[in-house]
């Protein structure tokens, strides 16, 4: 998982930030699980916080038919919720699968 949203994808609307990472990457938006789990793996290791001050949209959707948020990362922990609007918070983070 990338360590940060992609950039220009923050400020768009989920179908553009999916054209964002196709143009840009080889990788794909994150599912939830295994960005939330990415994340926290991230931290266990390195003792670094990703997704401090922005949000990670995922592929699910929930209330409204908008897409599952994750990030906002603190001491707390981080949170898991519904982007309703376009923000500069909300982008997406990129996540290569390997063949297994």
């Amino acid at each position: 998982m990338s360590l940060n949203v992609i950039d220009r994808s923050p400020d768009n609307p989920y179908d553009i930030q999916q054209k964002v990472i196709k143009a840009f990457s080889d990788g794909e938006v994150p599912s939830l699980l295994p960005g939330v789990v990415g994340i926290a793996t991230h931290h266990i290791h390195t003792g670094e916080r990703l997704f401090e001050k922005n949000y990670s949209r995922c592929q699910e959707a929930g209330t409204s038919n908008k897409q599952i948020i994750v990030g906002g990362f603190t001491e707390e922990g981080f949170e898991i919720g519904v982007g309703l609007i376009n923000s500069h918070i909300y982008g997406v983070a990129d996540m290569v699968k390997f063949d297994s």
